[in-house]
């Protein structure tokens, strides 16, 4: 009696543990699984808003994209973006947690505000270093312009170089802040103990550093560094609000021409090749982030 009763007690609650999770699921599928599908789809269609017909034509977008030398510009650009951005990110983020960990008068002040620049949206941020920038009342244009640091009738928005420079600049100041308190958060669990014991064994400030800081901060960097490569990669509303791809198409990312390929031109099928495309390269940089360091450990640890 008592067996039969404590199997069907745990098949409702299995059940029950079902019920629960479905309607999980079903949101995943609508929300995720059949737009990815539908995107495939039409990757293999010659889909588009002038002509209503769907045409089955294989892999020719691939071929026709892969084939473009603005295609290739643009993996360039877009890996020169996310590569530039992930860098400034560590180092400000990593600084400014070194420096919140200290007793320096003013790291009050400095958490409560650091979250200011996160919390804003791409959009806004763009907008406001737009205004900042501009040649005509941006403020900052207005400082350099006082100290004869550039003239009057300099725009940073003219060449291809600095527009992205004031970009990335822009989406590193947004999102630097993260990365400041995740490695806050986790050097606020060192072991004083160690610390102190490093320095009677006589080792400096930057050995302690090394050797000590940094491994422990190991994990939360690879961590944090794999969110800001998935972030960045697929950043758009910073370069949309304040260069808009400009100056002709020299800060234009993948996503960008993806966004500006299905709602600009409404060539649905290129645009769902390229964000495939798009998709299979985030896709192999995470299995490479994954998998190399693994592997250079059991090269390090058979050796």
């Amino acid at each position: 009696m008592f067996p039969s009763f404590n199997k069907s007690k745990l098949s409702r609650k299995a059940n029950m543990k079902s019920m629960l999770f479905l309607p999980t699921i079903i949101i995943l599928l609508v929300t995720i699984a059949y737009p990815f599908l539908c995107n495939i789809y039409y990757s293999f269609t010659n889909y588009t808003l002038v002509k209503p017909v769907k045409t089955f034509i294989l892999f020719n977008n691939y071929i026709e994209i892969c084939k473009s030398d603005y295609f290739i510009e643009t993996i360039i650009r877009t890996i020169l973006w996310t590569c530039s951005n992930i860098t400034f990110m560590l180092i400000l983020g990593l600084s400014t947690a070194l420096l919140l960990n200290t007793n320096i008068k003013g790291t009050t002040i400095i958490k409560g505000s650091i979250l200011i620049p996160w919390v804003l949206p791409e959009i806004v941020t763009g907008y406001c270093w737009k205004w900042m920038l501009s040649s005509d009342y941006g403020i900052i244009n207005n400082i350099l312009e006082k100290f004869n640091l550039i003239s009057a009738d300099f725009s940073w928005f003219r060449s291809g170089s600095t527009a992205m420079g004031v970009a990335i600049l822009a989406n590193v100041w947004r999102a630097f802040p993260f990365m400041a308190l995740m490695f806050y958060a986790k050097l606020k669990t060192l072991s004083r103990e160690q610390l102190e014991a490093a320095k009677i064994d006589g080792a400096g400030t930057i050995q302690t550093f090394i050797h000590i800081t940094l491994p422990y901060l190991k994990n939360s960097i690879q961590t944090v560094c794999l969110l800001a490569f998935i972030w960045t990669f697929n950043s758009f509303g910073i370069i949309y609000s304040l260069t808009g791809g400009g100056p002709i198409n020299k800060t234009e990312t993948f996503p960008f021409i993806v966004q500006k390929t299905a709602f600009q031109y409404y060539e649905f099928g290129e645009a769902s090749t390229m964000s495939i495309i798009m998709f299979l390269i985030m896709t192999l940089v995470l299995l490479a982030i994954y998998l190399i360091p693994k592997t250079i450990s059991k090269i390090i640890k058979s050796n």
